[in-house]
């Protein structure tokens, strides 16, 4: 039986935790040797699970923002028990034969009652034996079938408040070592008590179902099964709660996403029932459900869009209804903007408009609801930058989620506190800091400046070449291009 987060909810929702990301440590992934992000709910605990924990990290291109993001992808579908994309076999750091990934979480109880726990897992990259050999990489001259990603070595260690008494943090499913099952055998009795021989078998099954599907040993429905046919306990509880975390409270937006919307080819909505993608250059057709269900998004959007670009609001304009193909009615619709009462198609609106609506609806949610957590790589791309103050500037003073974005644009260093904010560096062995000596009164915008130019923190903050090599490197770029093509190229 697949895991139904629906069923978990209605039977579990009162005593759900509110669950926070505490830290996040990346190694060997992409051009991150080493980068450790600690937020700010792992050091400033605030008891009643309510203020909001923001985010911020900058830095330049290509130095570990965008790694980051994937590192939370793959956290994502793991904790889903969903396959990862191929993309992320190439995610292994150049001459590694793995990444390690550590997640620590942040659990509160309405009761009162706190854990926290951790989850590692280790990446590799394998031959993907079912490749199209059409497919073949040619970048290694067609001679090896396109890889994919591997999980293994997986540890969840869990301390806090567990059957009435405090517990440090300890190993209660180890898959690293060459257990049968897994380790420590203390946990083995609570989660699988008596154990048979065909569990043993179960087990072995799923460890190499894990490897073909490229997803967790752990998280995948199969596992989840075998541990609940022993029954509950404290610890499968965990278990379950952060997979239903990642089914309806973990979002990520990625530069695929926005992409999509600046190539105009779909917007995509991010619903309970996960991302909904419609059309911007032709009609859409949904049954009755999400048809529902988007009218009502929609105008929980149009609510906060109006105040963000006054005279703006989204809607569905119905062109038919039609059958479905499970007999079902549908609508057949077209998205259109509004302005002032004249309608327009979605697609003639800005970039920056259609990716704002496309996100209001997580913007809205990580405002009002203390256990979700929404990340945006690239928050800042289309968006006005006094707008983009405001919106994080809300969201610090009385937001009640978990909000991680990256930006280029340096306009939240002016306005959100510098305990929110992380900077890339160009030591790969220590990606990520946080500034010392920030004053109260200091304008960190000019500092990130002043610190880039002259130094001043641990690391170097930006892996330059002098200007004149630069200038130098495009005059030998248009040398070379005349040479091809011609005086007049």
């Amino acid at each position: 039986m697949m895991f139904n987060s629906e069923y978990f909810k209605s039977e579990h929702g009162k005593c759900l935790p509110t669950i926070r990301l505490q830290k996040i440590e990346l190694n060997n992934l992409k051009n991150v040797e080493h980068g450790e992000i600690v937020f700010n709910c792992g050091r400033e605990k605030d008891e009643s699970g309510t203020q909001a924990d923001i985010l911020g990290l900058y830095g330049q291109n290509g130095s570990g923002k965008t790694s980051f993001i994937d590192a939370l992808c793959i956290l994502r579908r793991c904790l889903m028990g969903e396959t990862l994309k191929e993309r992320f076999a190439e995610c292994i750091a150049k001459d590694a034969d793995s990444a390690r990934l550590v997640y620590v979480f942040d659990l509160r109880y309405p009761d009162g009652r706190k854990r926290t726990v951790s989850y590692e897992l280790s990446l590799s990259a394998v031959k993907n034996h079912e490749a199209n050999q059409d497919l073949m990489s040619p970048a290694t001259g067609g001679q090896n079938p396109k890889m994919k990603p591997m999980v293994f070595d997986e540890v969840i260690r869990m301390g806090g408040n567990f059957e009435n008494k405090t517990v440090r943090l300890h190993p209660v499913i180890d898959m690293s070592t060459k257990a049968s099952l897994f380790s420590p055998d203390s946990k083995v009795k609570v989660l699988l008590p008596n154990v048979s021989q065909k569990t043993v078998i179960d087990f072995a099954i799923n460890k190499k179902l894990a490897q073909e599907r490229a997803t967790s040993l752990v998280f995948m429905d199969e596992t989840i099964e075998i541990f609940r046919d022993y029954g509950y306990s404290e610890y499968f509880q965990v278990i379950l709660e952060l997979k239903f975390f990642a089914f309806y409270y973990l979002h990520i937006v990625t530069t695929d996403m926005s992409g999509m919307i600046r190539s105009n080819l779909g917007i995509p909505f991010y619903t309970r029932f996960g991302i909904l993608t419609l059309n911007v250059s032709k009609p859409n057709t949904l049954n009755n459900v999400f048809f529902s269900m988007m009218q009502d998004q929609l105008e929980d959007i149009n609510v906060v869009v109006s105040k963000l670009i006054p005279g703006l609001s989204v809607c569905m304009k119905e062109i038919t209804t039609t059958i479905m193909k499970d007999g079902s009615q549908g609508h057949t619709f077209e998205l259109m903007a509004v302005r002032n009462g004249r309608e327009l198609p979605l697609r003639c609106e800005a970039d920056g408009v259609r990716r704002l609506i496309s996100v209001l609806n997580l913007l809205v949610a990580v405002y009002n609801d203390p256990s979700c957590t929404v990340a945006i790589d690239e928050f800042d791309a289309g968006i006005f930058e006094y707008l983009l103050g405001e919106i994080l500037q809300l969201i610090e003073s009385s937001g009640q989620g978990q909000f991680i974005f990256t930006s280029h644009n340096l306009r939240p260093l002016e306005v959100i506190s510098n305990k929110y904010l992380y900077f890339t560096t160009a030591n790969p062995a220590n990606r990520y800091i946080q500034f010392k000596g920030v004053k109260r009164t200091s304008n960190l915008r000019k500092l990130y400046f002043r610190d880039i130019l002259l130094g001043g923190q641990d690391e170097d903050m930006y892996e330059s070449g002098q200007q004149y090599e630069i200038a130098m490197a495009f005059q030998k770029a248009g040398a070379r291009k005349k040479e091809r093509y011609g005086k007049n190229s």
